[in-house]
């Protein structure tokens, strides 16, 4: 089998795109468009190639990315791989997308050698452009933040289907390539380390191309080599590599800028609310403090006036003390003027056996004084029993 490199050139732009292996009498063409999925932007690549003698039909094209998550096995206490599917089976699943008709599996085969060692340089670049993606994102954290690729998984799976369509028999071949990668993001909190996706790592796939043949006839050893030699020497040229890398700084950067729009809005909004809420705590302080003030001026009134009152009332008994009143200390202007005095302090007003008196709050129930030191006085609230300790005496309140 002779084969040539072929390149496949961009129809809009005329720039190289792909270099690979096929026999001279195939025809290639190339195109590579970005493409918008929600709000991600992507390069997609299509390629074909033709033949008549015999009639093939090459195609390739950019496959798809998806995640998936591993769980952990709590019986085993180990983490166990839970994918989608395996490569040949999403192999098939592509084949039957391609092809509308009944397949017969004629055989599924490794990729070839030089397939894998080129899979393994993708996957580096890819994992290198995620993590940097990552890590320029994660300056708009709040917290310290850890980022790493903890596994690299990377296979595929080439197979090859007969068919019949309008009573010819075909032969369809369609290979792809898969790249896994694990990536945690662990965020230090305090003593702590969280991971982002609480503890469960997820990982991510690509698959960086599919490829598919169809051929007239059954399937035979120099279709499949034709097909594999295609597949083992496909290559992006360096201007592809290029135009890439800048394509995905382009979108890095806007994301930044849109990280950068969003922190700066979320600071604004933070602000405005801190200093509401420093204008409305200060605004509270000032009247608390102006409450405080007049209250401690309210009570040093009624103080003032009590006293005053006491004073009053202290000079009337007195000169009352020669009169009918002298038999009867507690006058009934006194007794109102007690009153008074009680309901503006807060206080009960009880009497010792030597007739001196002793305030105590209104609290308090029962007041009880130590016989050996009159000036140190309980209080009992709730009714507290009937019992009298040991060297109390209980004070009378008066009525």
């Amino acid at each position: 089998m002779n084969t040539v490199q072929k390149q496949f050139t961009d129809d809009a732009t005329g720039i190289p795109l792909i270099y690979a292996q096929l026999p001279s009498s195939f025809q290639c063409r190339a195109r590579l468009r970005q493409i918008q999925k929600g709000n991600e932007s992507s390069l997609f690549l299509q390629g074909m190639a033709v033949s008549d003698v015999p009639h093939r039909e090459l195609l390739f094209q950019t496959g798809d990315s998806f995640q998936d998550e591993r769980f952990i096995n709590e019986s085993a206490g180990t983490l166990i791989p839970h994918r989608l599917c395996s490569a040949s089976e999403q192999l098939d699943e592509y084949a039957m997308q391609f092809i509308s008709q009944p397949l017969q599996l004629y055989g599924h085969y490794d990729l070839p050698e030089n397939r894998k060692q080129k899979l393994l340089e993708e996957a580096q670049i890819v994992i290198n452009r995620q993590l940097e993606a990552y890590m320029r994102t994660a300056q708009f954290s709040q917290v310290p933040v850890s980022i790493q690729c903890t596994e690299t998984i990377i296979d595929g799976a080439m197979g090859v289907w007969s068919l019949s369509k309008n009573n010819t028999t075909m032969t369809l071949c369609s290979a792809i390539t898969r790249i896994g990668y694990t990536i945690v993001i662990t965020a230090n909190v305090g003593l702590y380390a969280m991971p982002q996706n609480f503890g469960k790592p997820l990982t991510s796939w690509t698959i960086p191309i599919v490829i598919q043949m169809v051929s007239d006839g059954q399937p035979d050893e120099e279709t499949i080599q034709t097909f594999a030699r295609f597949v083992d020497s496909y290559t992006d040229s360096q201007e592809l590599k290029n135009y890439t890398v800048q394509f995905e700084q382009q979108v890095t950067d806007m994301m930044l800028n849109q990280a950068a729009m969003s922190a700066a809005q979320n600071q604004s909004m933070i602000n405005q609310v801190l200093a509401q809420q420093n204008a409305a705590w200060a605004r509270t302080e000032a009247f608390g403090k102006s409450l405080s003030q007049d209250l401690d001026a309210f009570r040093a009134g009624l103080a003032a006036n009590s006293a005053a009152m006491d004073s009053f009332h202290a000079g009337m008994h007195s000169m009352n003390a020669g009169t009918g009143f002298a038999r009867n200390p507690e006058t009934p202007d006194d007794r109102i003027q007690r009153w008074r005095h009680e309901s503006m302090m807060g206080v009960n007003t009880y009497e010792r056996e030597d007739g001196s008196t002793y305030e105590h709050s209104i609290q308090a129930d029962r007041v009880f004084e130590n016989n050996l030191d009159s000036n140190t006085h309980i209080g009992t609230e709730n009714n507290f029993d009937d019992y009298v300790p040991d060297g109390w005496t209980e004070l009378n309140r008066k009525k």
